[in-house]
């Protein structure tokens, strides 16, 4: 069994699930959760996480939340440019994940943590965020700074695979009636991101909504465009973890 690993952690079903995965293979998971000033109910991961710790000990599930508001202030500096070029607001979920992806690896450097992950299934294929090419290329950014990534949710198929995991360890499996409406059954257990309504309209069935389909499809990211748009903001990112390397916020 390894040692360490940090975990992105936003209390969610899959980030959960990732923690018990995990747990399975590291003596001790950190839980990660990243705070960027448009979330509301920050502080809901942080009972997730002590539901954790109660079931399996608090020493295998430590949870550091960390201030990343300045460096997504920076990744946004030029937005209205930025929008200008690719006319999509799924911009925002990308340079909020870019974002906590930089603050994981400045914790991570701080202790001595080799390894990382997240929560990515499945659930959001239809977008740029779960497709192979797109996780190679954070695992690639990861590993610049060495750091090996994994995404150890994505061997569960179905959202009812990874709810039954967490009954498996005798954890909350999370609103059913939620899941049946295709919203994630953690849905009140996890932080409220304004930049998720616009990602809920592309991967979730209202994309086929009359209304809502000829906005996704002129409005979406494609692939390429999304790599694109990375490598721009991994400067941003690669600055970011040279002049911060020492002084991460906790809050």
């Amino acid at each position: 069994m390894e040692k360490e690993v940090a975990l992105m952690f936003s209390g969610g079903l899959d980030t959960t699930v990732a923690a018990l995965v995990l747990k399975e293979h590291y003596e001790r998971v950190h839980l990660v959760t990243v705070v960027q000033g448009f979330c509301l109910f920050t502080y809901r991961p942080g009972l997730v996480a002590k539901e954790l710790q109660r079931k399996f000990g608090r020493h295998r599930f430590p949870h550091r939340v960390l201030d990343g508001r300045e460096l997504f202030r920076l990744m946004r500096d030029d937005f209205d440019e930025q929008y200008r070029k690719y006319r999509s607001p799924l911009l925002v979920d990308l340079v909020c994940r870019l974002m906590m992806e930089t603050m994981t690896i400045i914790y991570c450097h701080q202790r001595g943590i080799s390894s990382s992950a997240d929560g990515n299934s499945l659930a959001q294929d239809q977008i740029f965020i779960q497709q192979g090419e797109y996780l190679e290329a954070v695992k690639e950014f990861f590993g610049r700074h060495g750091i090996t990534h994994r995404n150890p949710v994505l061997a569960f198929e179905t959202r009812e695979e990874r709810m039954a995991k967490l009954a498996e360890y005798g954890l909350d499996r999370g609103s059913d009636m939620l899941n049946s409406l295709g919203v994630s059954s953690h849905f009140f257990k996890q932080c409220f991101c304004f930049g998720a309504i616009p990602s809920f309209c592309f991967t979730s069935g209202l994309r086929n909504m009359p209304i809502l389909k000829e906005f996704t499809r002129s409005h979406g990211l494609p692939l390429a465009s999304a790599l694109e748009f990375r490598r721009d903001r991994e400067l941003i990112s690669e600055r970011y973890i040279q002049d911060h390397g020492d002084d991460v916020i906790e809050l």
